[in-house]
């Protein structure tokens, strides 16, 4: 059965649709509530913008300059190069840990999961894992103090 809905197009121009199920309906809906989220939200966004424009044209406020200068960007810059050093040389460690070692430290590290559950879910024993652990630890940080 078709039905007419209505789609804003703009918001001076809507235009009436002929829908042939309940799910083209729900579409047209949803698109509609869509419109009107950003619509709102286009509005507080300008509402801000003018308040900020009349404070400045009436009482001379200036907006603090946010901008970042050259040596705090070369600064950003060092550091983020620094980082990315500082990961390969954590891979490369981990590389040369044991099969073993380096599984025990993936799942600790990268989900999340405590010494009990490795073991669990490995089939080993508690100590045997938190050994695998604390020697990892020990042969990364070995190879980091080198760098």
């Amino acid at each position: 059965m078709k039905k007419k809905v209505i789609y804003k197009v703009t918001t001076k121009y809507s235009i009436e649709i002929e829908t042939e199920n309940i799910n083209e309906e729900k579409l047209i809906e949803e698109l509609n509530k869509e419109f009107e989220r950003q619509l709102k939200k286009d509005k507080t966004y300008h509402a801000r913008t003018v308040s900020l424009e009349y404070l400045n044209q009436k009482y001379g406020f200036e907006l603090a300059d946010t901008s970042l200068s050259e040596d705090e960007q070369e600064i950003i810059e060092q550091q983020e190069l620094e980082k990315e050093e500082f990961n390969k040389k954590l891979h490369e460690a981990i590389d040369k840990l044991t099969e073993k070692q380096r599984k025990v430290i993936y799942m600790y590290f990268w989900e999340n999961k405590t010494i009990r559950e490795i073991a669990k879910e490995l089939g080993v024993y508690f100590t045997t894992v938190e050994e695998s652990y604390q020697s990892a630890l020990k042969k990364i940080k070995k190879f980091l103090k080198k760098f």
